[in-house]
C-alpha cells in the first residue's frame, strides 16, 4: 500500500501544482501527461456488470481513478479514435491503460476486486512521469 501511494504521489504532482495556481488540472497537465483507463465493455458481459457493481464507483473515487479516469468503450465499436493499441481487444472486460494516446498495458478479464486492484498496480507503475522534461514530482 505504501509503495502504491508513493508512485501515485509522484505521478499526481501536477494536481498539487494546479491547486496552488488555481488552474484546473486538465489545463495544468502538458499534453504528454494525459492518462486514462479504457474499459472495453459489452452489454451482455456478466463480468463487466460485476466489475461495475464491485469496483466501478470505488475506482472513480480512488487515486488511480483520478490519475487515469475511466472511459467505457463498447467493444463492438472498436478502438477509440486517437488511441493506439498494442493489439486488438478480443475479450470483455479488457482494461487498457493509455498515456499520450498509446497503450501502456492491459488487464484482460475480471476475477474479482482483489484481482483487479492487484493487477492494476503494476500497470500504474509503468506510467511515465507527467511533468515537463520527464521529471517526477
Amino acid at each position: 500500500m505504501i509503495e502504491r501511494r508513493s508512485v501515485l504521489k509522484r505521478l499526481l504532482g501536477l494536481t498539487a501544482l494546479s491547486s496552488i495556481t488555481g488552474v484546473s488540472s486538465a489545463f495544468a497537465q502538458p499534453v504528454e501527461s494525459r492518462v486514462e483507463l479504457l474499459m472495453f465493455d459489452d452489454p451482455g458481459c456478466g463480468y463487466c456488470h460485476q466489475w461495475h457493481r464491485e469496483v466501478g464507483a470505488a475506482y472513480r473515487n480512488s487515486p488511480e481513478g483520478r490519475l487515469a479516469p475511466l472511459r467505457v468503450v463498447q467493444v463492438r465499436t472498436g478502438r477509440p479514435e486517437g488511441v493506439t493499441l498494442a493489439s486488438p481487444v478480443r475479450a470483455t472486460p479488457t482494461f487498457v491503460l493509455v498515456q499520450d494516446g498509446r497503450e501502456v498495458g492491459r488487464l484482460t478479464g475480471y476475477g474479482g476486486a482483489d484481482f483487479f486492484w492487484g493487477q492494476l498496480d503494476p500497470l500504474m507503475k509503468k506510467l511515465k512521469p507527467g511533468l515537463p522534461g520527464g521529471k517526477a514530482a
